[in-house]
């Protein structure tokens, strides 16, 4: 009956049953050996190894059995929501397609869907951190489309489409007094007009005034308020990007960027990161420094889930995701995950191994100056890396930052990169000073700065 009820409920995958009964036939064929009969037993065309990316997944068999023992405690709506995460997990293992935004939803129903998942994700099997990113999409697209599904992005602001059809229904009086006044209406129609508009008190020609003045009048309400939005977004943008913010003042409204020249990227970018450089590893500083910290070494770092926790603090809920396309709103939500996050995190650290997607990123290259058109040095390239990838890290600088602070091995002169430090502020009014105090003196001055 058990078994009955798990293959009619598709609690396992195909690929899992055909393991567990590979398992049993190798238990058979071990006790017909002690028994001296030896059969040999065709397996089936189908999946028998798990094949996850290039690596075997071993599952234990008893594994398997508590899972689905606690899978059948779960309530009925429950136990589909498994079945149904897991299943969108293997379909879109190999097909990672950018999702629909929906951070303009309410958040409160973007709560609700995640809390439902987050509820049973702890049901999913998950042995890898391969597979944790896959289940971080999975959960992901199926909310997602289910609430991008009926909802589309309003293309104008409410009071711009209400002012709008104002405007539309001011022209369409203007018109009708103008067809009534030059008679193509009928008598009946005529009349109606001219109730509605008292024309035969003001004049054909008073109202046709009154009505064209409305409209100018409503023009220039929207005019207004659209110079409104406009510079409430470049206060915005002043404050957060001002070199951008003068090159729209310059070039005026942003244009879609040039495209540049493919090989000429290539062949660009290959002259500065396709040539291996050596460096001195045996520079005389290198030893002092050394000879310094002798004795400080820093002791073995240890991902915990606490630190986890610190570190998606500090994490961007929308911002780019890398080709995973995994944003860092889903980590941050899906709260049953983070202990097997970090688990897996620190087993990277460990065995110093990461799988080729966690490094691969999606660049894209941002024009500089419009003025100086296609050519290939005139672009930034901007890289997205997967969301875990940066967690990994963030956790390991922190760490590391943290033992250079405690250990008082960061320079006095250094600012840049530092917390609580503002980097070029610090250094532009030193630098202020000091010039303005050689030049009251008339003191010479050499001066040397290394970014």
């Amino acid at each position: 009956m058990q078994a009955r009820t798990i293959i009619r409920k598709e609690w396992l995958t195909q690929e899992e049953l055909d393991e567990i009964r590979i398992r049993e036939s190798e238990e058979q064929g071990r006790e017909e050996e002690l028994t001296g009969n030896v059969s040999v037993e065709v397996i089936p065309a189908g999946v028998l190894d798990r094949i996850y990316h290039g690596q075997r997944r071993q599952t234990d068999y008893t594994e398997i059995m508590d899972e689905i023992s606690d899978l059948q405690r779960l309530p009925e709506e429950q136990q589909e929501l498994v079945k149904e995460i897991r299943t969108t997990r293997e379909r879109l293992q190999m097909m990672r397609e950018k999702l629909p935004s929906i951070r303009h939803i309410d958040k409160r129903k973007i709560m609700i869907e995640v809390k439902k998942i987050n509820d049973v994700i702890e049901h999913v099997p998950i042995d890898n951190i391969t597979e944790l990113n896959d289940t971080f999409y999975a959960c992901a697209a199926m909310v997602t489309r289910k609430l991008a599904k009926n909802w589309k992005q309003k293309e104008e602001q409410p009071w711009k489409r209400r002012l709008k059809t104002k405007v539309h229904e001011i022209q369409q009086d203007l018109s009708r007094v103008i067809e009534a006044k030059n008679r193509k209406y009928n008598d009946r129609l005529r009349r109606k007009i001219e109730k509605k508009f008292n024309i035969r008190h003001k004049g054909y020609q008073l109202v046709i005034e009154e009505l064209k003045q409305r409209l100018v009048a409503m023009a220039a309400k929207i005019k207004r308020y659209e110079d409104r939005v406009k510079q409430y977004q470049q206060n915005r943008l002043f404050e957060n990007n001002q070199k951008r913010f003068y090159e729209e003042i310059q070039n005026g409204e942003k244009n879609e960027s040039e495209i540049p020249d493919d090989e000429e990227s290539k062949n660009f970018w290959k002259g500065i990161w396709g040539q291996a450089t050596e460096h001195d590893h045996d520079a005389p500083w290198i030893r002092r420094v050394q000879q310094q910290i002798q004795g400080r070494q820093q002791e073995e770092i240890e991902l915990t889930e606490e630190k986890l926790k610190r570190t998606l603090v500090n994490l961007p809920n929308w911002k780019a995701p890398g080709p995973d396309a995994v944003q860092g709103f889903w980590i941050k939500n899906l709260t049953n995950l983070h202990s097997k996050l970090a688990h897996y995190l620190n087993e990277c650290l460990e065995t110093a191994h990461t799988p080729c997607w966690m490094t691969t990123g999606r660049t894209v290259l941002i024009q500089k100056d419009r003025s100086k058109g296609r050519a290939a040095g005139n672009y930034r390239p901007i890289t997205c890396l997967p969301i875990i990838w940066k967690l990994l890290t963030a956790m390991m600088a922190g760490e590391i930052y943290r033992h250079l602070e405690d250990n008082d091995l960061i320079g006095e002169e250094q600012k840049g990169c530092r917390a609580g430090y503002k980097g070029t502020k610090d250094h532009l009014l030193l630098d202020k000073v000091i010039l303005k105090d050689c030049k009251q003196r008339k003191n010479g001055l050499a001066m040397g700065w290394i970014d």
